[in-house]
């Protein structure tokens, strides 16, 4: 098998992986919104904080996934970037340098990095976001997430305004 070969496959490999995750988040009913996110988002951009949004997947899968739970700038968030937009995913702070950027914002200890995952977590210090919020909605408990660099850990992004709006 040449290089050429090798590489044709593995492209063609990632291209159903990503049509795959496309229908997948298109079309399967279990694919919602974390209960209570859409209006946590509507509050905080109420109280005048921008609501912006970092993902791991590729643009192709965040586009469907936007339209599939309706959040699109800005209408319902202020920005979004994808993991193939940067040089670097996460645990780098490409991904929110980026947004901030887009959003005009210059000083990262504004900025409150939010996610359910080590790697989101790592982002947020690396980048060095003020506040660095650990939620439990993903595949990771409280005592998990308390081992890596955060501010806060909440059960759920809805709890998110009582530290950011006062």
């Amino acid at each position: 098998m040449s290089w050429w070969s090798s590489t044709w496959e593995v492209d063609a490999i990632h291209a159903e992986f990503v049509n795959r995750m496309r229908h997948y988040y298109a079309t399967d009913p279990s694919v919602r919104e974390v209960p209570g996110a859409a209006a946590t988002f509507a509050l905080l951009r109420r109280a005048g904080i921008k609501v912006a949004l970092n993902t791991g997947f590729s643009r192709a899968v965040v586009e469907v996934l936007l339209a599939r739970l309706g959040w699109h700038a800005p209408s319902v968030i202020d920005g979004e970037v994808a993991s193939d937009e940067v040089p670097r995913g996460r645990p780098y702070p490409d991904m929110i340098r980026l947004l901030m950027d887009r959003l005009g914002i210059q000083d990262p200890r504004n900025v409150a990095k939010v996610g359910d995952t080590r790697a989101d977590l790592e982002e947020g210090a690396n980048a060095g976001c003020g506040l660095v919020i650990g939620v439990t909605t993903g595949s990771f408990t409280g005592e998990q997430l308390r081992t890596y660099p955060h501010s806060h850990i909440l059960a759920s992004v809805v709890e998110v305004p009582k530290i950011l709006i006062r």
